[in-house]
C-alpha cells in the first residue's frame, strides 16, 4: 500500500508471548534496501492498536520514514486492526505490565521477519498509555536506546495518583486508560481486605518506571500543564 508517497509493506505477524497468542504489525519501505533503525509504536488508550495510525505517523514524518522499520504491537485481549480486518491478541488485560512483555515479543519477531532491520537502533514512541509502555520497555530491553513518550503514566505513588485512587474507592473513577482494570484486580479487593497493601504496593511498582529511571535509555518526554488527563506531574 501507499502512504505520505511511499510504497509500504505491511506485515501482519502472529506469535507467542509467555504462552499467549499475540498480533503485531511490521511494515517498512517497499524498496527498503540497507540496514535500517526499527522504531515501535505505542498506542495510546484501551481500544486497541490501529496500523493506519502509523500510517498517519508516516505522512506526517514524509521521507525520513521511509528510513525505518516500524513495528506495531496490540495488547493481550485487544485487537490490531488495518485495512478493515482485525484479530484479537488472547490472554486478560494486563494494563503497563504484560503490556511491555507483548511489545518486546514483537521486537524480537520483528528482527526475525525483517532482515534489514538493525537490532543496534531500536526506539519506541508512545502516547498516553503507549508512552508508559515506552519507558518501562526502555528499562527492561537494552536493545532500546531511544524512547520519544507523550503524556504518559511514571509513577503510581504520587499525588495524581492518590487522588486518582480515593475517587475510585468513593465509587465516582475516572476516565483514565486502565483504571477500569486497576479498579477491578487492586483497588476494590484491597477495600474489601481481600488482599493486602503490600500486594498492592508490589503492582505499583512495577508500572512505575520512575523506580527505573536509573535504567533508561535517552529519553525525551512532552507534556503540558494543560492536560486534563495525565497531570504533568507524572512527567
Amino acid at each position: 500500500m501507499t502512504s505520505g508517497g511511499i510504497d509500504i509493506r505491511v506485515r501482519i505477524v502472529s506469535h507467542e508471548v509467555l504462552g499467549v497468542r499475540h498480533y503485531g504489525a511490521v511494515l517498512s519501505a517497499a524498496d527498503l534496501a540497507a540496514s535500517a533503525p526499527v522504531l515501535m509504536y505505542a498506542h495510546p488508550g484501551d481500544g486497541g492498536a490501529a496500523v493506519e495510525d502509523v500510517l498517519l505517523q508516516l505522512t506526517v514524518a514524509g521521507e525520513l520514514a521511509a528510513g525505518f522499520v516500524w513495528i506495531v504491537p496490540s495488547f493481550r485481549s485487544e485487537e490490531l486492526r488495518f485495512a478493515g480486518s482485525s484479530w484479537t491478541s488472547e490472554g486478560p488485560s494486563s494494563f503497563l505490565d504484560r503490556d511491555v512483555d507483548d511489545a518486546m515479543g514483537l521486537l524480537d519477531v520483528a528482527l526475525e521477519v525483517e532482515p534489514l532491520a538493525d537490532p543496534d537502533r531500536v526506539g519506541v514512541l508512545g502516547f498516553s498509555r503507549g508512552a508508559s509502555v515506552a519507558l518501562l520497555v526502555g528499562a527492561r530491553d537494552e536493545r532500546v536506546d531511544r524512547i520519544v513518550g507523550f503524556s504518559g503514566l511514571t509513577d503510581f505513588f504520587d499525588g495524581f495518583v492518590q487522588d486518582v485512587v480515593e475517587e475510585a474507592l468513593e465509587g465516582n473513577p475516572r476516565d483514565l486508560p486502565g483504571l477500569d482494570e486497576l479498579n477491578e484486580r487492586f483497588i476494590q479487593p484491597l477495600a474489601r481486605g481481600e488482599i493486602s497493601i503490600d500486594e498492592v504496593r508490589v503492582e505499583l511498582v512495577r508500572r512505575s518506571v520512575v523506580q527505573y529511571a536509573a535504567d533508561l535509555p535517552m529519553v525525551q518526554i512532552h507534556h503540558g500543564s494543560a492536560d486534563d488527563v495525565v497531570e504533568v506531574s507524572q512527567a
